[in-house]
């Protein structure tokens, strides 16, 4: 099941929304948690109040099992400042504004010169 195109396109999608770990605020190795199972329904027809999207750590903490050797794990202070240092560094090297536009913020100026 966790092969099935549907189930890798739900989890993906519920990945890219949510972008960080509900637990630690990790980014990295993020996966799609079942709080719980429900007979009948295919991996990919749960309501999102019964998913959870957990980094690997967090994960496998869930079920019980050791964190992977050698993960540093972040702090939420050190995910939010690489947050901000992302968001500034697109807003700088955002050519034509989507980037800005999305965020609601003021377009930079064009690298290399411009108006």
């Amino acid at each position: 099941m966790l092969a099935d195109p549907r189930w890798r396109m739900f989890s993906e999608k519920l990945k890219s929304i949510r972008r960080v770990c509900d637990r630690c605020a990790k980014r990295k190795s993020l996966q799609v948690h079942h709080k719980r199972y429900i007979s009948g329904l295919a991996l990919w027809e749960y309501d999102v109040s019964d998913l959870e999207v957990l980094c690997e750590d967090c994960h496998r903490e869930q079920h019980g099992l050791p964190p992977q050797k050698g993960v540093a794990l972040r702090t939420k202070e050190e995910v939010e400042a690489e947050e901000r240092s992302r968001h500034e560094f697109l807003l700088r090297h955002d050519p034509y504004g989507s980037y800005a536009h999305i965020h609601g913020e003021k377009k930079a100026n064009r690298v290399g010169g411009g108006n």
